[in-house]
């Protein structure tokens, strides 16, 4: 069954209706800017309670064999608790715990490659050093799955396909391919298990090009379904 594509035809826009919370993202192109840089926002428009600190993962090399793990994406503060034995440490600061709160638990773990980039993460991957960057809203969606930690069998959150982009994709083309095969893979979930925030968009750019990313559960809540639109470079587009 094909799961995926990208597509490269004239833009189409993703819409969804309006939350009561909604983050808002816009994408422009380098001829759509006056200095030619590809250009993508992202307003973090949560509940209040999100944890929005802008951290810096170093870039790093790993031994054969290794494991990436897979973390629960709470958003609320705080969003990773580091320390302790948790193989594959984001690199968060040690201040994150509350008092008495114990590390963050993987929820499962995925082949580590042999070298990670440095980026930047708040909320969602923001920034990595080959200038793949970011930005999130979420979206409805026809299909909705739960993950792993709220009783599904879905691995994939959109917060961390965002930082095993950054941590791995050296283009935004590769960012979005890179994302859908490990959401097909492992299953994705969106921020709830409803038609309402089932989805998830990114705007995903480097320095030539920048897509539009969609991608839901499939039907079946163990995998995914998704496409990316290629913005055109004289053109923007928004996600609200």
């Amino acid at each position: 069954m094909v799961k995926c594509r990208i597509n490269y035809a004239p833009l189409v826009l993703f819409s969804a209706p309006m939350l009561t919370y909604g983050c808002t993202t816009l994408l422009a192109g380098k001829y759509a800017t006056i200095d030619g840089s590809v250009m993508a926002t992202h307003s973090n428009d949560g509940e209040g309670t999100t944890d929005p600190r802008l951290v810096r993962i170093p870039a790093r090399d790993w031994p054969k064999g290794s494991k990436r793990p897979v973390f629960p994406n709470p958003e609320s503060y705080p969003r990773f608790v580091g320390g302790g034995s948790v193989e594959g440490n984001r690199g968060a600061p040690s201040y994150d715990a509350k008092p008495g709160q114990e590390p963050s638990v993987p929820l499962g773990y995925v082949d580590q490659v042999n070298h990670t980039y440095a980026y930047f993460e708040q909320t969602y991957g923001t920034l990595n050093e080959k200038q793949v960057g970011m930005g999130e809203s979420t979206c409805s969606a026809v299909y909705s799955a739960y993950g792993l930690n709220d009783g599904g069998s879905a691995l994939w959150s959109i917060d961390e396909l965002s930082r095993v982009a950054m941590e791995r994709a050296s283009s935004a083309r590769e960012a979005v391919q890179l994302m859908g095969d490990l959401a097909v893979a492992g299953g994705f979930h969106g921020q709830s298990g409803a038609l309402e925030g089932g989805g998830e968009s990114l705007m995903v750019i480097d320095p030539n090009e920048g897509f539009v990313f969609h991608i839901l559960a499939d039907k079946t809540g163990t995998s995914a379904i998704w496409i990316a639109q290629r913005v055109p470079d004289d053109s923007m587009t928004v996600v609200r």
